[in-house]
């Protein structure tokens, strides 16, 4: 199960939530406290499925941290081996 594990994640986590529900005025909301929030590393743009985790929201390392393969798989539709490749840049990344 995913985490968040800092308040810049759990906005993300917010902001999928209500980008889910089609409220776009809330989500919208959550994502400027999102980009307020500090992002640890920002995702470089040879990041592995990069293309796919911008647009609903993964910019940055601290997004990242606390996710796992279902979270990807339903929030940027990632498959378990884009995942996969994720986690080891991130791992890279942190180092």
């Amino acid at each position: 199960m995913s985490e968040a594990l800092s308040l810049r994640r759990y906005y993300l986590l917010a902001r999928i939530g209500s980008a889910q529900y089609e409220d776009d005025a809330i989500s919208g909301v959550w994502q400027w406290k999102q980009e307020g929030a500090p992002p640890g590393i920002m995702l470089p743009d040879d990041f592995p499925s990069i293309d796919k985790l911008r647009p609903v929201g993964y910019v940055a390392s601290e997004d990242l941290i606390g996710a796992d393969e279902v979270e990807l798989a339903n929030s940027a539709g990632l498959s378990s081996r884009a995942s996969q490749e994720v986690f080891a840049a991130l791992a890279a990344l942190l180092l």
